[in-house]
């Protein structure tokens, strides 16, 4: 239907790789789950193996199932059960005890059968070679991962054809026209029967579905024809190429068109994956969205991490993948041209980057579509890092040039002005970094925000999906009303206090022990030499122990969402990295000077307290230039020696090949081969190949050899290292531009050549997680270009009041300008012209960092093509999507042919004709089926008011406003929000014992505030319990205020029995009983869709505001209106309490027309036999219908 999904990116060429590797995508899994073998436990043979308690593994249970306290309750009970079950005993009691190995085989039970229960999750197990682990593969059916991804509102890519671009519409103006008719539905039929017949569209798109409008069959058709239009796809390939747009994912077979399907039909072999999402059996779903969704489904049963800690796991990973087509690469294809050592050099020889560019060029997309976007980011961010500490270098190259030059032309005049040009060249080095700072940090978010909207995440802040490890109490979200598990606010703010106490005395304590280090070796050059590697070697070995920390108090801390989870916990590392690696360097640097003014002038040191923290800077800097070459080995010696080692491989395989020909015909020469020994032999080769002698078991087994890999650790390790760096270069460099600027950007680039190595070889696949930005680390770059102004200020300002003032106006020390005891005779001039200078100083840092931070041309166009792009995804969201009316059709063609109806219900005129008097035999018989009918929901109703069960549930969906007035005269503008509230209200005949009318307000919610936007739009879904049909939804338009009271604009009301009749066409069956429903509530649940209708409601609101509204106001957009998408889930006491209302109304408008004789006394005899059948019951019925009956 849609063409491939392709992308271009520099330097792979996935289609045409040498490596392209030959795994088919039928055998691929998207997670795998490692138990240890607890038959290998056993056999091992332990003489007192660990028990474990009954109490103890409930404890463990809890911990590692997902999804709340109620979750927690029935998995103990599932695992109760199981233990009654496996160990055939009564009911356990908690200090009952068993081995450990029996609680991870019952476990393990558990969760193999908790998998075999979700429809569509198929699963492979076997044991690995040396028979220590069971390794279990997911994967589920196509079914399986649209309904997931409909849940999780999983954003794919949209067809570009839904909307080819201005250009298309440009050239024929008429084509919007006609996009906005509407087709008749005979006419589309037959359409797409023709596209079918074409082959232009698989079987199961050529047809109408159920609840699809003619709006949306109109749409679908239109999309569909321009699928195959040569004139649009000309269109999208002229230059420049249409930005690419992303949609939520729908479950729904009228909607698949709109998405790019960029999956084959091959990719599953699921036999209910024929009636599943996708468009003649392919899917929108990309390799790594697969794993996400696999990875959710494990999730929502058990927590994995809490699995290993509790060595129930003993490891889960998502595997390599080695298919290779238009959009997925293979693990094979990114070894061979971006993991290597070579790749660079492939890139340049291939003419498609230059030689300086090929040092720091990435393939973002490739590496985006194999590890997700936060391994791209990372990559994305360490190239433009990169990219960006090459330019520094060059300036810094330009004024070490110059600085050559002037000192060149100053050795004449003696070494004080040569100390003056250096001192003046490393402040003009402060200016230059300063501004060098804000600038990376400015075109970095710049950079940032057009990859998340190129790549379809930057709506990704807005998931809100709880944790696995989140603990919480389920209570309904003041939001939506639905029930989410909850942890008090008041409890977490507690926890962060006291873990910035911690934090703040670990930071304290890490300064006294490195001072104190320093204090030691303070007495030679030698001792100060040795303790700058000390320090330095120690601030590396202290990585591990600051995440360590950082990670249990994240934990302790437990935070709901991930998005929260990591930016606290970046937050808390960067502040103890920042601590442990800058702490010293900004005590030499900024404190140490002002304590005393001779506290760095030793006689055995003769060096300065600049001197010192620049020799210890240049160590740390070294240091790092040392481990970023070690971590080049493997890469080094994979280039090397990889060739070799395939070539013996290849040897060992031929040669055992020869031998065991000539074996066998050495056997066929002396007769010795028999059925015996070939079975034998046949046996061992297929078990578990013990022949294999050249070591060739990652063929055979590729995910054993993917469990021998070392995991990945995850990004924020390599971040730190990365951002440490950078602050290396941003707060001290000045101390010395040309070597730290030299050495950071080394570092960078051989940090880059050795993670690509490590991700594409050395360590298993991490997994995809989706990421909009830099989070945290974003967060502290802003810190650490704020800090930078006053950094390079404050150092600009030492070495010019030490160096580069006037002789009059210069002092010895810094400390003897603050102490108010400067040299100079006459104090209180110096101080004023010293602070004037100063005071001058800062301005100009200030000036030239805001300057800095400004954005440019660039940038703009930058953020309007993000807006534009944005503007366009809500565009096709809002016409493909939001619009869509899924309200069942009020009338269907299945009445018999030839009878009169009349409101659903037969009326015949009696005139005494034998056809007729039959006709009336058949009016008796459906209305006293329908008068049983009233008796029996009557009953039923009655029962459940006393069981006191739930009526169902209003969803609503807020849409938009279509105009509002101006309430702030100031802006011009209305910052909007609406407030909605259940007005329950029982009535008399539905309650009672309520001897009236009484009504309950319940708790309101509230809509985002829509700032500074006349005619908002929300598309926000809120929830409420229903306690009647005849409650009425009040909703309030607010102006929204900072300062003082909201102002309410108007009002306007939705009874919810108008949602009903709307939505619920036809007969409204009841829930089956109890007993009914049990066996199926499985498929009722997965199968059922809420039925929802569009609403416009007209907005009340007082006189003077109608009147603020232009004339071209109302005409553009007619008066105020509030557009609603509801809908209701009805339990059973609901749908019978719907079916009642719907009787009473039919029986009124039977008895609103006159009625002859003969009906009369059809009536008539029909409640007498309803009286003798029905009894009491019967009697109040007849005579409440009689007395309805008009005169």
């Amino acid at each position: 239907m849609a063409s491939a999904f392709s992308y271009d990116a520099v330097g792979v060429s996935v289609l045409a790789s040498p490596v392209a590797s030959p795994r088919a995508r039928e055998s691929e899994f998207y997670y795998t789950l490692v138990f240890p073998n607890t038959r290998h436990s056993r056999a091992a043979g332990r003489t007192e193996p660990e028990r474990v308690s009954y109490q103890h593994a409930v404890t463990l249970l809890r911990a590692v199932t997902s999804g709340g306290k109620e979750r927690e309750k029935r998995a103990v009970d599932e695992f109760r059960r199981a233990w009654e079950c496996k160990f055939r005993c009564a009911r356990p009691a908690p200090q009952d005890s068993v081995p450990f190995v029996y609680i991870q085989e019952l476990l393990r039970e558990v969760i193999l059968q908790r998998f075999d229960a979700i429809p569509g999750l198929s699963f492979v197990a076997h044991v690995s070679a040396d028979e220590r682990q069971l390794l279990l593969s997911l994967r589920p059916s196509k079914a399986l991962l649209a309904a997931t991804a409909d849940a999780l509102k999983l954003r794919v890519p949209a067809a570009p054809e839904l909307d080819p671009g201005e250009r298309y519409w440009a050239a024929d103006p008429s084509r919007g026209q006609r996009e906005r008719e509407p087709l008749d539905k005979i006419e589309v039929q037959e359409e797409l029967y023709r596209l079918f017949l074409a082959g232009k569209l698989p079987a199961v798109e050529a047809q109408l579905f159920e609840g699809e409008s003619a709006a949306m069959w109109s749409r679908r058709l239109r999309a569909l024809k321009r699928f195959s239009d040569p004139e649009v796809a000309k269109h999208l390939a002229a230059p420049p190429p249409l930005a690419s747009s992303t949609l939520p994912f729908k479950n729904h077979p009228a909607l698949q068109y709109l998405y790019q399907h960029i999956d084959s039909a091959t990719a599953f072999s699921d036999g209910d994956d024929s009636a599943a999402a996708g468009s003649g059996g392919g899917s929108p779903f990309r390799v790594v969205d697969k794993i996400r969704l696999t990875k959710a489904i494990v999730d929502a049963e058990f927590d994995c991490d809490a699995l290993v800690a509790q060595r129930v796991l003993s490891h889960h990973l998502c595997a390599h993948t080695h298919h290779t087509d238009g959009v997925d690469t293979s693990v094979d294809v990114l070894r061979f041209q971006w993991g290597s050592l070579l790749s660079p050099w492939r890139l340049y020889r291939q003419g498609l980057v230059g030689l300086l560019q090929a040092l720091h060029s990435q393939p973002l997309v490739h590496v985006r579509n194999y590890f997700g976007e936060e391994i791209a980011l990372y990559f994305a961010y360490t190239s433009f890092y990169t990219q960006w500490l090459q330019r520094l270098c060059v300036a810094v190259a330009v004024l070490a040039l110059l600085q050559s030059w002037r000192l060149g032309t100053e050795t004449a005049a003696g070494s004080e002005s040569a100390g003056r040009v250096q001192a003046l060249f490393a402040v003009a080095f402060c200016l230059a970094n300063c501004a060098f700072v804000q600038l990376f940090v400015r075109k970095w978010a710049v950079r940032e925000r057009s990859l998340a909207s190129d790549w379809g995440v930057s709506d990704l802040k807005d998931s809100r999906q709880p944790r696995p490890q989140f603990r919480g109490e389920l209570e309904r979200s003041p939001v939506n009303w639905r029930l989410e598990p909850h942890y008090s606010p008041a409890m977490r703010a507690a926890k962060r206090c006291a873990s910035c106490v911690l934090l703040l005395l670990l930071s304290t304590a890490i300064l006294l022990a490195y001072h104190s280090l320093l204090a030691a070796f303070r007495g030679s050059r030698a001792g100060l030499q040795g303790a700058n590697a000390l320090l330095a070697v120690v601030t590396k070995l202290a990585g591990m122990p600051l995440v360590y920390v950082s990670t249990r108090l994240n934990d302790w801390e437990n935070y709901k969402t991930q998005a929260d989870y990591d930016a606290n916990l970046t937050l808390k590392f960067a502040l103890l990295q920042t601590v442990n690696s800058f702490g010293v360097l900004w005590f030499l640097t900024f404190l140490r000077p002002f304590l005393s003014s001779d506290a760095c002038s030793e006689a055995a040191l003769q060096l300065s307290c600049r001197e010192q923290a620049a020799a210890l800077l240049l160590t740390m800097l070294a240091l790092d230039l040392v481990l970023a070459l070690a971590e080049l080995r493997a890469p080094l010696y994979d280039l090397l020696c990889a060739g070799a080692h395939e070539r013996v491989r290849k040897f060992l395989r031929a040669r055992r090949t020869r031998l065991r020909k000539a074996d066998a015909q050495r056997r066929t020469l002396l007769g010795v081969g028999s059925a015996t020994n070939t079975g034998a032999t046949t046996g061992i080769t297929a078990g578990h190949n013990h022949d294999n002698t050249d070591g060739n078991c990652d063929d055979e087994r590729p995910l054993e050899a993917e469990l021998a890999l070392a995991p990945y650790e995850g990004v924020m390790l390599d971040y730190a290292q990365v951002i440490v760096n950078f602050g290396f270069v941003t707060w001290f460099a000045a101390l010395s531009p040309a070597a730290a600027s030299v050495a950071a950007w080394g570092v960078a680039v051989l940090q880059l050549r050795a993670d690509t190595f490590k991700l594409s070889s050395a360590t298993q696949r991490p997994f995809p997680a989706a990421k909009s930005s830099l989070g945290g680390w974003l967060l502290y770059l802003r810190f650490l270009s704020l800090t930078s102004l006053l950094h390079n200020a404050a150092l600009a300002w030492m070495l010019w009041a030490e160096c580069v003032a006037p002789a009059a106006q210069r002092v010895a020390h810094v400390h003897d300008l603050l102490a108010l005891r400067p040299a100079a005779p006459d104090a209180q001039l110096l101080l004023l012209a010293s602070e004037t200078q100063a005071l001058a100083l800062f301005a100009v840092f200030a000036l030239v960092w805001v300057l800095a931070g400004l954005p440019d041309q660039r940038d703009r166009a930058a953020a309007a093509r993000v807006g534009r792009a944005r503007q366009r995804e809500r565009f096709l969201e809002t016409k493909f999507m939001h619009s869509v009316e899924r309200v069942a059709d009020a009338v269907r063609a299945a009445l018999p042919p030839g009878r009169v109806f009349l409101n659903g219900v037969h009326r015949y005129v009696v005139t005494g004709d034998k056809a007729e008097e039959d006709a009336a035999d058949e009016v008796f018989d459906e209305l006293r089926r329908r008068q049983l009918r009233v008796l029996d929901v009557e009953r039923r109703i009655a029962e459940l008011r006393r069981g006191r069960a739930g009526v169902g549930a209003l969803s609503v969906e807020v849409v938009r406003i279509t105009i509002l007035p101006v309430v702030d005269a100031l802006t011009k503008a209305v910052d909007s929000f609406v407030q909605l509230r259940l007005q329950e209200a029982h009535a008399a005949e539905d309650e009672a014992d309520a001897g009236g009318t009484s009504a309950a307000a319940a708790k309101p919610a509230n809509t985002s505030v829509a700032k500074k936007n006349r005619s908002p739009q929300w598309h926000e879904k809120f929830e409420f319990p229903l306690a009647s049909l005849d409650d009425a939804l009040e909703l309030s338009v607010w102006d929204w205020e900072l300062l003082g009271p909201h102002r309410r604009i108007g009002r306007t009301s939705l009874l919810v029995a108008d949602v009903v009749s709307r939505t619920l066409a036809g007969e409204t069956e009841p829930p089956a009983p109890p007993r009914a429903r049990h066996a199926s509530a499985a498929t009722d649940a997965a199968t059922a869709q809420l039925v929802v209708g569009t609403f416009e409601l007209p907005i009340e609101m007082p006189d003077e505001l109608l009147r603020s509204l232009a004339a071209a106001d109302l005409v553009r957009h007619g008066p105020p209106r509030l557009q609603l998408r509801c809908g209701v889930q009805l339990q059973e006491l609901g749908a019978l309490l719907a079916t009642r209302q719907r009787l009473r109304r039919r029986h009124r408008r039977r008895h609103d027309g006159p009625m002859n004789a003969m009906e009369v006394i059809v009536i008539f005899e029909l409640f007498k036999c309803v009286y003798v059948e029905a009894g009491g019951v019967g009697h109040r019925s007849a005579g409440h219908g009689h007395s309805a009956a008009p005169r």
